[in-house]
């Protein structure tokens, strides 16, 4: 695959721009002249014990005979499970504004409580055994810890947390390594994914993928999106940062990114709130086929799959399983009735992808 020329080298991290310049004219997203991205349907999930809706699904997990789900707002945050089918439980732990679950390899459960600013272990996912829970790794007290991710060859568990810290760890209760960015590098970033053989760090704010070359030396290429030239968009940061918009607006502000059958799938945080104006239907998940087509802003827009609503639901998390992309949605604004899980059941799945 042939790259952009890269645009910048920074030091002490070694940073390696692909494409994309932070003005660009607004992206065009493709529908026609690609092979079909499969089919869509909401996730059964009843059984769960809520009162009313289920409010905000962040992320669906499977890990062997257990099922996970995680909402930032049902029951003020709370991790839903099911063992082999069964019924659903929830967890009695104290959390609030959670966002996703992962499994170490001891069998151990890895929880962000992100506004609790706190990561916690768990041994049972009831909350009533073996619980660790830590503010502060590595000296460095955590704020709003957002994702985790566990590698599937090392067993190295990887957490992103929003004052800009990736953390390196086998368990809570054992060492931990830290790899800070500046404001420059690095301002919000949402998620972890596993593929091509790395760690990936979704890069929110600036529409960027950043693919983790080695944690030791502290080596990672970014691969950009365009952001568009001109608009009613205005950043908080000299950077072009946004939480959330619209992409005629802002750009992309991707939640999370996985990669199925050679295709790299993408959700944004497209919502009326934060769109400067900007329509927040299109491209709210997008898909494409090599990094150049991303810089270049050459994506198909699959957000016709999603279910309908007004105004459009967000997509967030992603969840590869069993050949099926599993997509958590919901309303910003807190009209949950729509809220859940959507199976997108692409053609096929390329092998060694990491379940989350």
């Amino acid at each position: 695959m042939r790259l952009a020329p890269a645009l910048a080298l920074l030091v002490p991290a070694l940073l390696v721009l692909v494409g994309g310049a932070a003005d660009a004219a607004s992206p065009a997203v493709s529908r026609a002249g690609i092979p079909a991205a499969g089919t869509a349907v909401s996730v059964d999930l009843a059984g769960l014990p809520v009162t009313g809706d289920l409010c905000v699904p962040t992320h669906i997990g499977f890990f062997g005979d257990v099922t996970t789900l995680t909402s930032t707002v049902t029951r003020g945050g709370a991790v839903f499970y099911r063992v082999q089918g069964g019924p659903w439980q929830v967890s009695d732990l104290p959390l609030k504004g959670g966002h996703s679950v992962a499994r170490l390899p001891d069998g151990a459960w890895l929880i962000n409580d992100t506004d609790h600013h706190r990561m916690v272990q768990v041994d049972d996912l009831s909350g009533h055994a073996g619980i660790i829970a830590r503010t502060e790794l590595a000296g460095i007290r955590l704020s709003r810890p957002h994702d985790q991710i566990v590698d599937p060859e090392t067993g190295y568990a990887y957490v992103i947390d929003g004052g800009r810290h990736l953390f390196r760890f086998r368990t809570l209760d054992g060492p931990v390594e830290v790899w800070s960015f500046t404001p420059e590098e690095m301002n919000y970033a949402r998620s972890l994914s596993w593929f091509d053989g790395h760690l990936h760090i979704i890069h929110s704010s600036r529409g960027e993928v950043w693919r983790i070359d080695d944690f030791d030396r502290h080596l990672y290429t970014v691969f950009r999106s365009p952001r568009p030239r001109d608009g009613a968009a205005r950043s908080a940061t000299p950077y072009r940062d946004f939480p959330a918009g619209a992409l005629a607006t802002t750009g992309l502000v991707l939640n999370d990114v996985e990669k199925v059958d050679g295709w790299y799938y993408g959700t944004n945080y497209f919502t009326p709130s934060y769109a400067f104006g900007g329509d927040t239907a299109p491209a709210r998940l997008i898909r494409w086929r090599n990094w150049e087509d991303f810089a270049q802003g050459r994506w198909q827009d699959l957000s016709g799959l999603l279910p309908a609503a007004d105004p459009p639901l967000v997509p967030y998390y992603l969840t590869l399983h069993d050949g099926t992309l599993h997509i958590a949605v919901f309303d910003h604004d807190g009209h949950c009735s729509l809220d859940g899980i959507v199976a997108l059941s692409p053609p096929q799945v390329l092998p060694g992808q990491v379940p989350r």
